[in-house]
């Protein structure tokens, strides 16, 4: 007699266990993103570092003296530099207000206004999206939440920690290739299209104070390296945390 085929089925515990990891696991990521990206802020993007260390600097001293519109730029401080970025931030953060009020001063030139009008209007597009990544970003802090109070009522652990983080190491690894592979500028105006599709994101250093302070996309690149670090560090953190959050309320008392 022939043996009888069988195929194989997920039960419905796997494919529950593997649906409560992904979403537990995306969400730990999310905590991750914001709590770096926050920390971030707080130090100022390392602007400061990146202006000495990346040629941000070097960027400003070259391109400053050619702008168009503003004069003497070149000849501001690296003081000045980091001040004018470290007010951009917290006007992106703060929906956009006070951007348009933005302004530097070098002698003998009178107080100038940093930003263009089309300057601000981009950056306010900025600052409406980073907004919408806040409420994205809170929602999946509370999902978070949700989660480990599953795990908690259920008296059970979340996923291990070696594992999600071998995964996380893993799409960032494919990513950086994939994005070496497409090219980093290629990356970088997609991106602006996509988010931006209103247009106005492009400009060129000698019409623009923003694009030479930052050597646009040059120091997003390095941000954004620096963003990865601090969400995997922070990731793990987390991760540690809460499983000895939950172990510790789950133990028995004597």
């Amino acid at each position: 007699m022939l043996a009888k085929l069988t195929t194989f089925q997920p039960s419905k515990v796997n494919i529950r266990a593997l649906i409560l990891t992904t979403v537990y696991t995306l969400a730990s990521v999310v905590v991750a993103l914001m709590i770096s990206w926050q920390i971030l802020k707080q130090i100022n993007f390392s602007y400061g570092f990146w202006h000495d260390n990346a040629k941000i600097g070097w960027a400003i001293d070259k391109y400053g003296p050619q702008n168009y519109y503003k004069l003497g730029f070149g000849q501001t401080t690296r003081e000045q530099r980091i001040d004018l970025f470290r007010q951009i931030s917290e006007a992106v953060h703060n929906g956009g207000k006070g951007l348009a009020e933005i302004r530097y001063e070098v002698y003998p030139y009178p107080k100038q206004r940093l930003l263009r009008t089309a300057e601000v209007i981009h950056l306010q597009d900025v600052a409406n999206f980073i907004d919408k990544c806040m409420v994205a970003g809170w929602s999946g802090i509370i999902l978070w939440f949700v989660m480990l109070l599953y795990y908690y009522l259920n008296k059970t652990s979340p996923p291990k920690i070696r594992k999600q983080l071998l995964a996380l190491i893993g799409v960032v690894l494919f990513s950086t290739v994939l994005i070496f592979i497409l090219g980093p500028t290629e990356v970088f105006t997609v991106f602006h299209e996509v988010v931006f599709p209103q247009g106005n994101w492009f400009f060129y250093y000698q019409a623009s104070l923003m694009s030479t302070m930052m050597w646009a996309p040059r120091l997003f690149g390095w941000i954004a390296i620096e963003w990865v670090i601090f969400t995997i560090v922070t990731f793990t953190v987390t991760q540690y945390a809460a499983q000895l959050l939950l172990k510790k309320l789950m133990k028995p008392t004597s």
